[in-house]
């Protein structure tokens, strides 16, 4: 009976091993590139799965960022790339770190994904770039669209605008009102260009061109009563009469002739 049952034994462990011999072993399915790395200035690119050999494996994608697009989410391994675009619109400056886990027959595919956003519109402003002659002060608001605290700060060129408040912390959907205002009693009269900075969390994230008309009046005093004047467009004159004168008058240069008039 002993001689029996191990001829027996050794029987089956040949057929299981002869079975074990003869199972198709799939290939693994791997990604190209291995690990993706995107920023706000370049936020998509493809990846192409292979490695499948002669068997078209299918695959699904299992975990993913909320701050990624990836499309399509499923499909033959085969079946050409799949494209990676970065949601960046509601994001703050910052780098993200995390994956994408690719599920296959074979086993998973783990893809590291870095995202490095340097500018932003998380943060808007909402001030109209074009100030006329007669506005001192300009009122806007400042309005965070992201889903993160925002501390920001805003510096201006030209010492004579004063913004209040500068700087602030703003939470997610949260806005706040803002003060421009404009010392214009040493400016000329001509169109000044200056820029607004707008920096969220120490990186600027925005600049806008501010345009802003100044006339400087500067009054000229004249000795009598003037009893009539008009404009000279040609000559580019102020004529005016002042008693028994008629004086012609340049602004710009204060040159004054006059002549008498008949009694």
């Amino acid at each position: 009976m002993n001689h029996a049952a191990l001829l027996i034994s050794t029987i089956c462990c040949f057929l299981i091993c002869s079975c074990q011999d003869d199972r198709i072993q799939l290939p693994r399915a791997v990604a190209f590139p291995s690990q993706v790395n995107l920023t706000s200035e370049l936020p998509n690119t493809q990846i192409v799965l292979s490695g499948a050999g002669e068997f078209n494996l299918t695959w699904s994608l299992t975990y993913k960022p909320q701050w990624l697009h990836v499309n399509p989410a499923s499909g033959y391994i085969q079946n050409g790339a799949i494209e990676l675009i970065a949601l960046t619109s509601n994001l703050l400056p910052q780098t993200l770190t995390d994956q994408i886990i690719i599920s296959t027959v074979t086993g998973n595919i783990e893809i590291p994904v870095t995202l490095s956003i340097t500018s932003s519109n998380a943060v808007q402003v909402n001030l109209l770039p074009y100030i006329d002659y007669h506005e001192n002060t300009r009122e806007f608001t400042i309005t965070n669209h992201s889903d993160q605290p925002a501390n920001w700060q805003i510096e201006l060129t030209g010492d004579y605008l004063t913004l209040s408040p500068a700087s602030g912390i703003l939470s997610p959907g949260q806005s706040s009102s803002l003060k421009l205002s404009i010392d214009r009693s040493q400016l000329a009269t001509k169109t000044y260009a200056e820029k607004l900075l707008l920096k969220v969390g120490g990186i600027q994230s925005f600049d806008m061109q501010i345009t802003l008309n100044n006339f400087h009046e500067d009054k000229w005093l004249l000795d009598g009563e003037v009893t009539d004047s008009e404009y000279d467009r040609t000559g580019d004159n102020l004529v005016v009469i002042i008693g028994n004168q008629l004086q012609r008058l340049k602004p710009e240069t204060r040159e004054s002739t006059s002549v008498m008039l008949p009694g």
